[in-house]
């Protein structure tokens, strides 16, 4: 585990929280993990743009591949096969 330096966002697909680290998953398979919370690497400049949609998950939107409406549920649907629930509070700011 080490913190690394963000050299290319386009290669993140998207940051997931666990506890206090960050896991960084990237468009060719890899993860690694960071000793920093989400909120801390939100907070960066280089990934400006991309969307905290939940408690858990910060998204790259280029990589965003199907948004779903289950009832009052978003679903967003990840090019890698992850899906994660949109939160009630952040719905305004994704476009269904």
């Amino acid at each position: 585990m080490h913190n690394l330096k963000i050299v290319e966002p386009n290669e993140i697909i998207y940051l997931k929280a666990d506890a206090n680290y960050t896991i960084f998953n990237f468009k060719n398979g890899k993860k690694e993990i960071s000793g920093f919370t989400l909120k801390h690497h939100q907070e960066k400049s280089e990934l400006t743009g991309f969307l905290r949609v939940n408690r858990a998950y910060l998204l790259n939107p280029n990589y965003i591949s199907e948004l779903k409406e289950e009832g009052k549920t978003t679903l967003i649907f990840m090019s890698d096969g992850t899906k994660t629930r949109v939160s009630r509070r952040r719905k305004t700011m994704i476009a269904v």
